[in-house]
């Protein structure tokens, strides 16, 4: 069995089946599969996911027709994601030939490793991604470090330019961030863009440029309940 048209198509990864396949008409015509495994074929780190239970929910369109089946959405139920820091940058690319079928991820985990030492996780994992051509989207949420977490990042190209909105919220913490970046014209990394900071009664905001592994923050200005200031400087991020 193959599941050409998800996530599985990547060849950079491959997918293994370890349970059962089975077919359900009702309530929507859907594949269940259990126990797939996911592993990056370049890498020999650990599995990248375990997932209980992926249910890919097909259209009615050429239905009887196998190859011709369309993906509607995509559910993985029960998983467990291990990502080393070291590689953030690459795992956006599993999802990206999905062919614009959102991805639903529920009751899971996301370990982090520094290599092979474990860091941190954030468990009781639910997340939105959905990848199209010229936009990407995703919301995650979950519990991390004894708090509740809240991420939201948003793509898109505007005149062949890629921009990102990124927000972070902590409810215990009572933090909340939220970034706006253009990428660098290669479309690596990060060459301009704004942010803003807020803990409870401070709040930091600024405008800066990323050259050269350094941070360059201008226009910054910081408020609280005693301080109005302003802020400028250059961070190294060696």
């Amino acid at each position: 069995f193959k599941i050409e048209n998800g996530f599985c198509k990547n060849k950079n990864i491959k997918c293994t089946i370890k349970g059962k396949v089975n077919y359900k008409f009702y309530p929507t015509p859907r594949i269940k599969i259990k126990n797939l495994i996911i592993n990056n074929v370049t890498s020999k780190e650990r599995s990248l996911m375990k997932i209980n239970e992926t249910v890919i929910k097909l259209s009615f369109k050429n239905l009887l027709a196998k190859e011709k089946h369309k993906h509607k959405k995509i559910e993985l139920n029960n998983f467990i994601i291990n990502l080393n820091l070291e590689s953030l940058k690459k795992y956006k690319d599993i999802f990206k030939n999905t062919n614009s079928v959102p991805i639903y991820l529920t009751k899971g985990k996301m370990k982090f490793y520094d290599k092979n030492k474990y860091v941190v996780d954030i468990s009781n994992m639910n997340a939105n991604i959905f990848f199209a051509k010229d936009h990407f989207k995703a919301k995650l949420k979950g519990n991390f470090l004894g708090d509740k977490i809240n991420i939201n990042i948003k793509e898109k190209k505007v005149d062949n330019k890629k921009l990102t909105e990124a927000s972070l919220k902590m409810k215990n913490l009572n933090l909340f961030a939220k970034v706006n970046f253009s990428n660098s014209e290669n479309g690596t990394g990060i060459k301009d863009g704004n942010l803003l900071i807020k803990k409870n009664q401070h709040r930091i905001t600024s405008i800066f440029d990323y050259r050269k592994n350094e941070l360059i923050i201008s226009k910054a200005n910081l408020r609280n309940a005693f301080i109005d200031g302003k802020l400028e400087g250059t961070i190294s991020l060696l």
